[in-house]
């Protein structure tokens, strides 16, 4: 689905200059990521993720924020080439928002809820960006 260059925040030289503690950053010309190993199972029905994630690049392939990986299925969450983000669930289901985050200036902080055991859909994921509640373009029954 995606390529281990897709992996990269793409990010130009100018992107921050200064130092910013217990941080994290990723560009393309140093070929990094950061992955865990998952040892013991856990519930893919219910999990959260925050991150503080600033754009370098825009409407250039996808930026991967999240993936997982098993056997038989992938799930991620990543900006788009069109620069709304998308869930995608079990290699089946996506979901994106309708707002496109274009600004390489600013600092977004991206909140994925999944909670499969409410009682509606759009309970079921929530993305919320700096405390925003997005609208999604389509809701659909989580796989897990």
């Amino acid at each position: 689905m995606f390529s281990s260059e897709q992996w990269l925040a793409n990010s130009g030289a100018d992107f921050y200059n200064g130092v910013a503690t217990q941080s994290l950053r990723l560009n393309r010309a140093s070929n990094a990521d950061l992955t865990r190993t998952q040892v013991t199972g856990t519930s893919r029905r219910k999990w959260t993720i925050s991150v503080w994630v600033k754009r370098g690049r825009l409407s250039t392939g996808s930026q991967v924020l999240l993936a997982a990986f098993a056997s038989s299925y992938s799930d991620f969450f990543y900006f788009r080439s069109d620069d709304k983000l998308e869930m995608s669930l079990a290699n089946a289901y996506q979901v994106k928002t309708t707002s496109k985050f274009r600004d390489p200036s600013a600092w977004y902080h991206v909140h994925c809820i999944v909670d499969a055991a409410q009682g509606s859909n759009a309970n079921k994921l929530q993305i919320r960006v700096n405390g925003v509640l997005q609208t999604l373009s389509s809701l659909w029954k989580l796989p897990c």
